[in-house]
């Protein structure tokens, strides 16, 4: 079953989950509560009013997203690691070493000026945290350009910024084969796993996750605030969070997420 609660008071959104909570508790106190968080601190705010409503918000685990997505692979998938190679502080690190190999080529060009005088390294640091950022957000929302880039292909309409993203990005694969770690993230595992799913019998699945009911909040904002055009509706899509909630039959399992408007 398949419901949407949407409303622009995250007030109202946390009283109904606190309904929900209480009027669909789990079976045993000792089993967790699973809530799916976009950020940390929607997490503590979320706890905060949930202990203030429940008197008591205890054995609560708040994964973000992408956790509980890599959390559904391992479940679902053989051979998958509980650890991806392609996690955000992974490939942090990789990029570190690897963005110097590159600084001389011309399409590199746009990120000399980030490292200037950069004696102690931090800068580096800090620019593989960035782009190490946005390749996880890539996994997440673009796995088509990924997928390209490994097929030698570029992607339409994008910036002469894509030649040293798709160079990096084939670089970082390599660099981890090389280091004998799985080769799985995000993307491309995403399609094997609903086909997994697909070709599974529908009661294995939902014995899999439990979800009987299945519940989306979202925090809205009224659709007249968002301009027609791309660039406002990237401005505004920034600012606007959307609660997702799953109710399962043994445990809730609740999702909070960014709004998806594009």
């Amino acid at each position: 079953m398949f419901h949407i609660y949407h409303s622009n008071q995250l007030s109202l959104l946390k009283s109904l989950m606190v309904h929900f909570m209480q009027n669909r508790p789990l079976s045993s106190p000792f089993e967790q509560e699973v809530i799916l968080v976009q950020s940390p601190g929607m997490s503590q705010w979320l706890q905060i009013q949930l202990a203030e409503s429940l008197g008591i918000a205890a054995n609560i685990r708040y994964p973000l997203p992408a956790t509980f997505i890599w959390e559904m692979f391992t479940r679902v998938l053989s051979g998958i690691p509980k650890e991806s190679a392609f996690s955000k502080d992974a490939m942090t690190w990789k990029l570190m070493a690897l963005l110097p190999n590159y600084l001389d080529d011309p399409a590199f060009k746009p990120l000399l000026h980030y490292l200037k005088d950069d004696e102690d390294k931090r800068k580096l640091h800090q620019l593989a945290g960035r782009v190490a950022d946005l390749f996880d957000q890539y996994l997440v929302y673009r796995p088509d350009w990924l997928s390209a880039w490994e097929n030698d292909q570029l992607i339409d309409g994008l910036s002469d910024n894509q030649y040293w993203q798709k160079t990096l990005w084939l670089a970082l694969q390599r660099y981890t084969e090389d280091l004998a770690q799985p080769k799985w993230h995000r993307a491309n595992l995403y399609q094997q796993f609903i086909s997994t799913l697909n070709d599974a019998p529908v009661g294995g699945a939902c014995a899999l996750f439990s979800i009987a009911y299945f519940y989306l909040w979202y925090f809205s904002i009224a659709t007249s605030l968002f301009a027609s055009t791309a660039s406002n509706r990237q401005t505004y899509r920034k600012s606007i969070y959307c609660l997702l909630i799953l109710a399962a039959i043994t445990g809730e399992i609740f999702k909070i997420q960014n709004s998806s408007l594009v």
